[in-house]
């Protein structure tokens, strides 16, 4: 039995949602509303056009809400609709200016890193960005209830340093790109490992396989 499976095994319970409704993000909502408070405070990293940063600001209205997008237009728009602080940035282990692969007809595929893209006609331009890492970005008197990781590899970079530096948020909710990037699955392997040792715990894995959510023992 392959790790994917076994770990699949031991999970709780995915949410009760409507069969034409379990997409990933509406699984990903779900268990936001099992660990969020009206005052809890969010961490979107990756937040693109706002889907998920929507949703922290609906179930936690009174939370302080930070939100991390490299794509300035994408950027801009997050901060004329929603009230978060959004950070015009990439996210990294060090904080500098680094290249940053945008996908022009498909920005969600955007990131640090060029991947393996779901289409065949990927047009990519690469453009200079700031970057910056959480703990650099954030307040150290804020508490973090949850932060959400989605920045199309970088996560095997910015995972350790998150873990070194903080926050500590009580849940994790990673996408992991093995595969995408040439990257073995024994890389998200270690990361489990990694946030393992921390005490994060698995609480729910998607369908797909790469989405995982963690919550902190």
């Amino acid at each position: 039995m392959n790790l994917l499976k076994s770990l699949k095994k031991r999970l709780f319970p995915a949410p009760k949602i409507a069969p034409k409704l379990c997409t990933y993000d509406q699984q990903l909502v779900a268990v936001m509303r099992r660990v969020l408070r009206p005052d809890s405070s969010c961490i979107d990293v990756g937040s693109h056009v706002g889907d998920v940063l929507r949703e922290m600001i609906a179930v936690a209205p009174r939370g302080k809400h930070h939100a991390f997008e490299a794509l300035p237009h994408l950027a801009t728009k997050l901060k004329a609709r929603f009230s978060a602080v959004v950070h015009t940035s990439a996210v990294a282990e060090k904080s500098g200016t680094s290249e940053f692969q945008h996908v022009e007809n498909d920005p969600g595929y955007s990131g640090l890193r060029q991947r393996i893209y779901d289409r065949p006609d990927p047009q990519i331009t690469t453009i200079l960005v700031p970057v910056t890492t959480i703990d650099e970005t954030i307040p150290t008197n804020l508490k973090i209830t949850l932060l959400k990781l989605d920045i199309e590899g970088g996560e095997y970079d910015v995972l350790p340093d998150l873990l070194r530096h903080g926050p500590r948020p009580t849940q994790l909710l990673l996408e992991f790109h093995h595969g995408a990037h040439g990257v073995p699955f024994a890389a998200t392997r270690a990361a489990i490992g990694q946030l393992r040792a921390e005490r994060y715990r698995i609480l729910h894995v998607s369908r797909r396989g790469l989405e995982f959510s963690f919550i902190k023992n």
